[in-house]
């Protein structure tokens, strides 16, 4: 296969990285056209899921936190923020502690308060990209990644989550205690840092394992005492309702990528995705807990991000952005066409499960992360024991 490994060299990779960017961009910029006050053509507002961040921020304002798991409150909040939406709501899921980040960007109007949350996400992601991956030009690539540049619709918290937690393996070494707060900052996406604890115990990671519980809890504790600890009851009453959107498609099939809303897309009873997925997360998790014990920067930074998106039912395209680590951490060190082919492939997962999924939800964030995974265990000798190629040494990281 000369041609496309000649197309899979870095060089090249940014020209095709950058065009896909402009077909991305075009795209979202043809949505645009016939836009009516921040409302699309489809009637979905304009900076998407943001809306949602907003109005659970409003209501926290207006000192009415206990209403925000609720919809009718949070969609009269919507209408505040965008008087010529419809009867669509985005209902408020997060955590309380993501109030602390929500409340004060309603203080902004909610366009302005959009380009900032955008603007501000991005840079924490392109500082982690830079420093988790040094070569020159590797932040074109991770720009121009569809998952990253399909926040500029949604404006949801991907670019925070993956450089949040490209950072912490950044510094995990290095700054032990900073890379711990950075973990415990995840404690407002908690499902995406869920195999945090299992990684730094395996690795004897116990002053990072302290930092982040220590900042994890002062956090919660913040939360709490700002908008009541009743609100943690509220969170996980409003829970089920979660899932119960997924397994009825009250939520559009083709912007969930877990494996479970994947196969329940394809007609699966829900029991059996359940099992399925399950079966799936906790094999993911016992690879990548023998990838950690070999204690290799690169490939326990790949497995971990590998095993997240593995783990969680609850996924969404935007958290595709979480692969795009396994990727940076994996190129340097693949030597056959096809690993590389396979990166390529879960570099652009996030636009091929939205395209794929508006007519048959394959399971392509699954699939990806897999390769991915099994690429990383067979680079630790886990597998295929004996037949890896020699890496080369991985570039220092600052």
């Amino acid at each position: 296969m000369p041609l496309i490994e000649s197309w899979l060299v870095r060089s090249r990779l940014r020209t095709l990285a950058l065009l896909t960017a402009g077909i991305t961009v075009a795209a979202m910029a043809l949505q645009l056209m016939g836009s009516n006050g921040l409302v699309l053509a489809n009637g979905q507002p304009v900076f998407g899921d943001f809306l949602a961040f907003w109005s659970a921020g409003r209501l926290a304002l207006e000192g009415h936190p206990d209403l925000v798991y609720s919809e009718p409150a949070i969609q009269i909040a919507h209408r505040e923020a965008l008087p010529a939406l419809g009867d669509i709501v985005f209902p408020w899921r997060h955590p309380p502690p993501f109030l602390l980040l929500a409340a004060p960007l309603a203080l902004i109007p909610f366009p302005i308060s959009a380009i900032l949350f955008l603007a501000g996400t991005g840079w924490v992601f392109l500082y982690a990209a830079r420093r988790f991956s040094p070569a020159h030009g590797d932040m074109i690539i991770a720009a121009a990644a569809p998952a990253a540049l399909l926040h500029i619709g949604s404006v949801q918290t991907g670019l925070l989550t993956a450089g949040l937690a490209a950072l912490a393996f950044v510094w995990l070494d290095r700054r032990p205690l900073a890379s711990g707060v950075l973990i415990g900052l995840m404690v407002i996406k908690p499902h995406l840092a869920a195999l945090w604890p299992i990684l730094l115990a395996l690795q004897g990671r116990w002053r990072t394992i302290a930092a982040a519980a220590a900042t994890a809890l002062s956090i919660l504790a913040m939360a709490g005492l700002v908008f009541g600890f009743d609100l943690y009851a509220a969170f996980v009453a409003a829970l089920p309702s979660a899932m119960e959107a997924v397994e009825k498609a009250q939520i559009e099939r083709d912007t969930l990528t877990s494996l479970y809303a994947n196969l329940l897309g394809l007609s699966a009873p829900p029991a059996l995705a359940a099992a399925l997925h399950w079966s799936s997360a906790l094999a993911a998790v016992g690879v990548a807990a023998a990838v950690w014990l070999k204690r290799d920067p690169s490939l326990s930074a790949a497995a971990f991000a590998c095993a997240t998106v593995l783990l969680s039912p609850y996924l969404f395209f935007y958290d595709e952005t979480m692969l795009l680590i396994a990727v940076a951490a994996l190129y340097p060190m693949t030597t056959s066409t096809s690993e590389k082919a396979w990166l390529a492939f879960a570099w652009a997962a996030g636009a091929l499960s939205l395209a794929a999924g508006k007519v048959l939800t394959i399971p392509i964030s699954a699939i990806a992360a897999w390769a991915l995974l099994l690429i990383a265990a067979a680079r630790a000798g886990i597998m295929l024991q004996g037949n890896a190629a020699p890496r080369p040494a991985p570039e220092p990281r600052t």
